[in-house]
Order: C-alpha cells, then structure tokens, then sequence
C-alpha cells in the first residue's frame, strides 16, 4: 500500500472514529462508566466547529452507505456455471467447460502461443465474457485470421448451446512474439 492510499485511509478512519466517539458520548448514558466525556461542544478551539463537521461527515458517509448498497445490490453476478433450459430439458455448463472450448480453438491456430483463457459468465442476460491472452508471431495473416477465430467460437457456442452472438463477447490480448536467440559458447570455463 502507498502512502498516498495510507494516508486516505488514515484520514477516513479518524472522520469514522470521531462519529463513533459523538456517539459514545451521547449514549454513555447506558453503561455505568465511571468516566464521563465531555461533550465534543465543550472542548476549546474545535467546539464550536464540531457540529458542522459531524453533521456534514454523517451524511457524506450515509450517502457512501446507500451508494454501496445499490452496487452491491445490482451489480451482475458473476457464477462459475450457465443454466441452459429448454421445454423439457435443463443443462449446466461449467465456466471451465466454455474455457477449454475456447482454448481448444486457439490452440488449432499456430500463430498463438502461451494462450491462456479466462472465462466470465453471467446468469441474467446468459452471457459470456472471455478474455484470450497469448503471444502472437509477426505474421500479416495472423490479424486476419483473428477475426475468423472470434467468428468461428461464436459459432461453434451459436451450434452447440444455441447462444446468440450477441450474448458470447470475445476480447483477444496478444503481445507481440519475442523470439530468444540462443548463442552456442564453446568456450571452455577451466583452461
């Protein structure tokens, strides 16, 4: 963790123990302590002040809360299966199933090396993400027929789990390839 990062963290944790304290206060009432805090009010310098600041913090982080609450409340799910059902059937295709299906494709093409494939699928909407990373040669065909393989995953899934194109998404991450040229040293170490 950086220090920038450290230091906004620190910042949200003493706003967060100053509400927590205002409370501690107002409720001390409860439980028999046998110390009494003074009010935040009471205190020189910072009394007068200490009002709006927790006032104005309170409803910063109400607002963080409820934004939070949205997004964990809509934001899609992600599963490690896809539910197929049909009028008297029902199917469940694994996540790793969609990946060796993709990688299998990727793996006919000899342009493409050290592939490697990630698959995210969604419930709702039936839908697929796949990432595809690898090394990619240097040859001029090698873009072309990039396309054809995106098209032809998207058939292969169309043909055999009847998913539109539209609900299979492709992203293709290739790095150049580098190839390493080994010298032979006949040197002998020990003269």
């Amino acid at each position: 963790m950086g220090r920038f990062k450290k230091f906004v963290w620190f910042l949200i944790s003493i706003v967060l123990l100053l509400q927590l304290f205002t409370v501690i206060i107002v409720y001390q009432d409860v439980a028999n302590l046998k110390i009494i805090f003074l009010s935040l009010e009471e205190y020189p310098l910072i009394g007068p002040f200490m009002p709006i600041f927790l006032f104005y913090s309170g409803c910063t982080f109400f607002l963080i809360a409820v934004f939070g609450l949205l997004i964990v409340l809509f934001f899609p799910v992600n599963q490690k299966y896809l539910l197929l059902k049909k009028e008297h059937s029902k199917i469940t295709i694994e996540q790793k199933a969609f990946e060796s299906i993709i990688l299998t494709e990727v793996q006919k093409l000899t342009f493409i090396t050290k592939a490697t494939v990630n698959v995210k699928v969604f419930k709702r909407h039936k839908r697929l993400i796949g990432v595809i990373k690898g090394q990619i040669s240097s040859d001029d065909e090698a873009a072309a027929s990039l396309d054809e393989l995106i098209n032809s995953i998207e058939c292969t899934f169309e043909q055999m789990f009847s998913l539109p194109k539209e609900s299979v998404r492709l992203k293709v991450r290739l790095k150049p390839y580098k190839g390493e040229v080994k010298k032979a040293d006949n040197r002998k170490r020990v003269a």
